[in-house]
């Protein structure tokens, strides 16, 4: 019976005033100080307290000469009362910044391709609507990106995942998927002809992403299930501008996310080779870390995200 009693005093009585109680008796140890803390008679604590023990049927603090002490049941209810109020001091802060403007940093991580597509209207929306928001864009290989979102030095990443023992600690949100172009400089005479083979490109300089992660993966393997060594000459970066420069002044050939290629042919600085090249790739999405709620300012950053995905996905 008392079990049931304690349950319904927790679920639909329990107010912060009981929270409040326990944590000023634990920092005055004084019932006499808790009550002026609370503003409150020092009647009218001893009743609230007692209403709590009885509820609990545990005694929550015992009562000496010197005042009172907690008991391992108080110390128990103290350590969650705290938490609680935390957060809803938490949430207070949170609803007062979306008042009053949201305000901080948001930390991104990112792989390559979103950095065309999604993130530049994202992040002139987000500028334009919350300008006292800070946004600091990584851009790096999903499993690095993952590392820095496990040790909190990244809020959320837009990536994906290797394999499925990546995801343990992550929550997945698909955002898109990413088909695979090769593309070569206008002009490149590989893109004069009507025709190519697989083989023919192995001995070309290539701009790949470097080794290690999901992309560069599945382009080895197009090459090896169909018994041929993956190149390995040319140039492993990253930067978007690296690459531009060396296509350009050069015959070497690149693979990128079709989004990103389509900006470039359409700008006629690059043109794609007449071959078709099935790489599979897993699709990408936004990755945060389970059990660590957004903050305000990051909240408001994957609704835009979100919206912004939406907006391109091809309509059926």
């Amino acid at each position: 019976m008392a079990t049931m009693n304690a349950h319904w005093l927790v679920r639909t009585r329990l107010k912060t005033r009981h929270l409040l109680l326990l944590v000023a008796l634990d920092n005055h140890r004084n019932m006499r100080r808790a009550a002026e803390t609370l503003a409150m008679s020092q009647p009218a604590l001893s009743k609230l307290l007692l209403e709590l023990e009885e509820a609990l049927d545990v005694t929550l603090f015992e009562r000496h000469s010197k005042g009172l002490s907690p008991t391992w049941y108080g110390d128990t209810f103290i350590r969650h009362a705290r938490s609680v109020l935390a957060t809803l001091d938490k949430a207070h802060e949170e609803i007062h910044n979306r008042r009053s403007g949201l305000s901080g940093v948001v930390n991104l991580g990112t792989i390559v391709g979103p950095t065309v597509t999604l993130l530049p209207n994202t992040l002139q929306k987000m500028n334009q609507h919350f300008p006292n928001v800070q946004l600091r864009v990584a851009m790096d290989l999903s499993h690095h990106l993952l590392e820095q979102l496990s040790s909190d030095k990244l809020d959320l990443v837009v990536g994906r995942f290797m394999d499925e023992g990546d995801q343990t600690p992550f929550q997945f949100e698909r955002l898109g998927s990413e088909p695979l172009a090769l593309v070569v400089r206008q002009g490149h005479p590989l893109a004069q002809r009507k025709k190519l083979q697989l083989d023919q490109l192995i001995a070309q300089s290539w701009v790949l992403p470097p080794g290690g992660g999901a992309l560069r993966h599945q382009f080895d393997l197009v090459f090896k299930r169909q018994g041929l060594p993956p190149p390995v000459h040319g140039v492993e970066t990253l930067s978007l501008s690296l690459m531009t420069d060396l296509l350009l002044s050069s015959d070497m050939v690149a693979i990128l996310a079709s989004s990103v290629a389509d900006m470039y042919v359409k700008h006629r600085l690059f043109a794609y080779l007449p071959l078709p090249f099935q790489c599979e790739i897993s699709d990408y999405g936004l990755i945060t870390r389970k059990n660590a709620p957004l903050s305000a300012s990051a909240q408001a950053f994957v609704a835009l995200l979100k919206e912004e995905a939406r907006s391109q996905m091809p309509q059926v």
